[in-house]
């Protein structure tokens, strides 16, 4: 059995489960068989899950089976289903023949809503309903906490739950209580809280509400009186102080009418009003203002007069003049005169478009210190080429030791760097600039751009690098050209190269030394060699005239010289070139398009090769003489064919051909005949054994091994032991199988002494088919004595596999014979079902007729 059969079934009174592959003793399996008993009824429920499986659950919620298909259920016998359908499975399994008296369904409503005389089948119900966290109750798919939505009932409490924390709970407890738990936020990840509980009466009005969130009067709610909330009294806000964010939407269009009088807020519980908030003077009666009369009538006078400041009498405020010898402003006093120091603070004394600072009265100070600057001989600003009586030479000036001019130096010296300040350094009259280091010093110019520049507009600089001085003075330059497109850096070689190596370009500027490949040869004289170099193989290049392609002549491996000597003309149309076997080519006419005549030298292959006729005949004419294929140095050829002969590896074959229903026969000396066979010939054919009857194939016993050979033994009609699951990468002489001694002593069919191959010759036909695969295999094996154990049995031959229609009456044929000898105790029949099409619909039947012959 496939590992998802099932196999239920009630013997007095009791449910059995057997949940393995395979329940038959004797054959190998991974597990032992599981089997369940339940001596209760109506202990277990079957019900419908993922619409198309059945599920089995105990009374205490515990599942026995989960997610099954209809097909995998079997009776008792595991030879059928249960029912075809899932409805029927359901129905049949929850049925007086399998689970309880009835189905649970009807049993509920038998008893309508008494739920003490239903409780258990209530019960029953709720563990067939389990959720997978857990939870009992209606699954309830809303995409949302799944495992835990669900309903439940008891006899005095109900729960309604979607998701995990959204729940209505009604409780039949004294008083009654309703609780609506909510998600506390609007992710969907909070934890749940408490909004609504109402207990008591089911009227609102006459119970007892409690809100455990705020309650938000927003601006839909109109008509709010103070009647509407009887108990809000000043008793009821015994502490704190009574925010807008208590009944933050409470403002003049929610009091529709009454008065909230002078109690209901206490002045000492009046801290501040919002910043917006406007009280006009009618709003507050008793508040104490003042107008301008008032103002003037406190400081003792009916108004002011133009002019009059505002000062302190000593006991009051009161409008005042400037008094004599006080300022009515600054500008008007032409003598003013400061009565202590002016401290500027820091800041700047404003003259109009001149500033007096601290920075600047210090500098004065300075300055005024010093004293009359005309005695001090302090001169004033002056150009010089303004002075007069200036001396006209160095010596005027008191320096005796001066050059008149740098020509006057003889061996000047720089006492610092030498700034050329913009200028060049030149010499007259195309003189040349010479810096000499005055010995074997170098000459060193830092910069990161050397310029060398013609002296012209249209010349060009050169780099001349001169012969030995005390030579002709030869040189030899570096020069650019007239024009350049773009500037051209070349960075040089880091190191020399071999010799004869030239200096090349990546293109890019970079140089390096390479080897010189002679591109070509205008002339070669004498013997031209051309031989590797670089990693480049030594070759002959023809190009073709657009030097697109070319034909290359390379030598193969050597081991002497070969020189070859072309015909001194071309040859004519057609014709071939063909050496003497000195070396010495000419053109010569080939002799046809398919032959090819081979000289008088032997050829050697160094590898193996093919002659690959393409859809032709290759034809080796001995032409009188023969075609031989032997072993070098053998006197025996492998082959000899000659005129009227045919020797295959020593034995020779006649020349011609016998006569009808003779057969070759040999002298004992290599010689082979035709002659007429005497007492019968060819392969000897023993019938062994012939059986007929009726395999049988479950449903879902696809791909599946019947043996024939059951409890009543190979000859019985009607066969359904299973043998293991057919594979179509099961291979003769290697595949095994393991089998009990009390079966392989059932189904044998015992062998003779002699070591024999088996042939086998079925001829059959298939019953509800339904288009599938099927075929025959023989197995070989021991037969033991006395023994209880389990031993392989060896796959010895198989029939093709044949495709059966639908047809009952449809005959088939096959043959096989086994590859090797048989020398096991006995031989064992098989019929295999080897998948194909839609697989087997219902009970299939082997109708065969087969006979086993025994040949050498």
């Amino acid at each position: 059995m496939a590992a998802s059969k099932i196999r239920i079934y009630k013997e007095n009174g009791v449910v059995h489960i057997i949940t393995t592959a395979v329940s038959f003793p004797g054959v190998t399996q991974a597990s032992k068989p599981t089997v369940q008993r339940f001596p209760t009824e109506g202990e277990l429920t079957a019900s419908v899950v993922d619409t198309n499986k059945i599920k089995i659950v105990d009374s205490q919620g515990n599942v026995i089976v989960t997610n099954q298909l209809p097909s995998q259920f079997l009776g008792k016998t595991g030879s059928g289903q249960i029912a075809a359908t899932l409805a029927g499975v359901r129905d049949t399994l929850n049925g007086t023949g399998y689970f309880g008296s009835a189905k649970l369904e009807t049993r509920i409503g038998s008893v309508e809503s008494d739920v003490s005389t239903a409780q258990t089948d209530i019960t029953a119900l709720k563990n067939a309903t389990k959720t997978s966290s857990g939870d009992r109750g209606v699954f309830v798919n809303d995409g949302k906490g799944t495992t835990s939505s669900h309903m439940s009932v008891t006899t005095s409490a109900a729960k309604l739950q979607a998701g995990g924390n959204t729940k209505v709970n009604l409780s039949e407890t004294s008083p009654g209580t309703i609780t609506l738990d909510v998600q506390a936020g609007s992710t969907g990840n909070e934890t749940s809280v408490t909004a609504i509980t109402v207990t008591g009466s089911s009227s609102l009005n006459n119970s007892i509400t409690t809100f455990n969130q705020p309650v938000d009067f927003d601006a839909n709610v109109t008509g709010l009186t103070t009647g509407a909330i009887p108990n809000l009294a000043a008793s009821k806000i015994t502490s704190g102080t009574f925010t807008t964010t208590r009944i933050p939407s409470l403002n003049a269009s929610k009091i529709g009418s009454g008065t909230l009088a002078d109690a209901r807020v206490a002045a000492s519980n009046v801290t501040q009003h919002q910043a917006s908030l406007t009280i006009t003077e009618s709003q507050i009666s008793d508040l104490a203002h003042y107008t301008d009369a008032s103002v003037n009538t406190h400081l003792n006078q009916s108004s002011a007069s133009a002019g009059q400041y505002l000062k302190w009498t000593g006991s009051d405020y009161a409008w005042g003049t400037v008094s004599s010898g006080g300022l009515g402003n600054v500008v008007e006093d032409t003598s003013p005169q400061l009565g202590g120091q002016l401290d500027a603070n820091g800041q700047s004394i404003d003259m109009g478009t001149n500033t007096i600072t601290d920075t600047k009265v210090g500098q004065w100070d300075t300055a005024y210190g010093w004293g009359d600057h005309s005695s001090e001989g302090y001169l004033t600003t002056l150009a010089f080429s303004a002075l007069t009586g200036k001396p006209t030479t160095l010596a005027g000036y008191g320096i005796t030791d001066a050059l008149a001019s740098l020509a006057g130096d003889t061996s000047p010296q720089l006492g610092g760097a030498l700034d050329v300040n913009g200028s060049i350094i030149t010499s007259n009259s195309n003189g040349d600039v010479t810096i000499d280091p005055a010995g074997t010093g170098a000459i060193v110019l830092k910069s990161n751009d050397i310029k060398f520049e013609g002296a012209g507009t249209v010349t060009m600089s050169s780099l001349k690098f001169y012969e030995a001085s005390a030579l002709e003075g030869n040189f030899v330059a570096l020069k650019a050209p007239l024009s350049i497109s773009s500037d051209v850096t070349w960075t040089l070689p880091a190191a020399d190269g071999t010799s004869g190596q030239v200096i090349k370009t990546d293109g890019s500027g970079t140089l390096s030394f390479a080897t010189v490949l002679q591109a070509a040869n205008p002339l070669m004289q004498g013997t031209a060699s051309i031989q590797q170099v670089g990693g480049l193989s030594a070759g002959l290049k023809i190009f073709d005239d657009d030097t697109s392609h070319g034909v290359v002549l390379q030598a193969p491996d050597l081991t002497a010289d070969v020189t070859f000597t072309l015909p001194a003309t071309d040859g004519s149309s057609g014709q071939v070139l063909k050496t003497d076997g000195s070396g010495n080519l000419s053109f010569v006419a080939q002799t046809s398009d398919t032959n090819t005549n081979i000289a008088n030298t032997s050829l050697a292959l160094t590898a193996d090769r093919t002659v690959d006729s393409d859809g032709n005949t290759l034809t080796l004419d001995p032409n009188g003489g023969g075609v031989r294929i032997l072993e070098s140095g053998a006197s025996t050829p492998y082959i000899n064919c000659e005129q009227g002969s045919l020797e295959l590896n020593g034995i020779n074959f006649p020349g011609s051909d016998g006569t009808s229903g003779q057969v070759l026969q040999t002298n004992g000396s290599g010689s082979l005949s035709f002659a007429t066979a005497s007492g019968g010939g060819g392969m000897t054919e023993t019938p062994f054994v012939s059986m007929s009857g009726r395999a049988s194939f479950g449903a879902s016993d696809e791909e599946e091994r019947v043996m024939i050979g059951t409890s009543y033994g190979w000859s019985f009609y009607s066969q359904s032991q299973e043998m293991g699951d057919w594979s179509s990468s099961q291979t003769i002489d290697s595949t095994t199988h393991a089998l009990a001694a009390y079966l392989r002593g059932q189904a044998a069919l015992q062998m003779p002494s002699d070591a024999k191959k088996v042939r086998v010759k079925v001829s059959y036909r298939v019953q509800n088919g339904n288009s599938t695969d099927f075929g025959f295999s023989l197995w070989s094996g021991p037969v033991d004595n006395n023994s209880t154990a389990t031993t392989n049995v060896t796959l010895r031959g198989q029939c093709v596999t044949q495709t059966v229609g639908t047809s009952s009456i449809t005959a088939y044929k096959k043959e096989f014979t086994t590859t090797s000898s048989i020398t096991d105790d006995a031989v064992f029949m098989v019929v295999e079902q080897r998948g194909g099409g839609s697989g087997l619909s219902t009970t299939c039947y082997v109708y065969y007729n087969i006979h086993l012959f025994l040949v050498d």
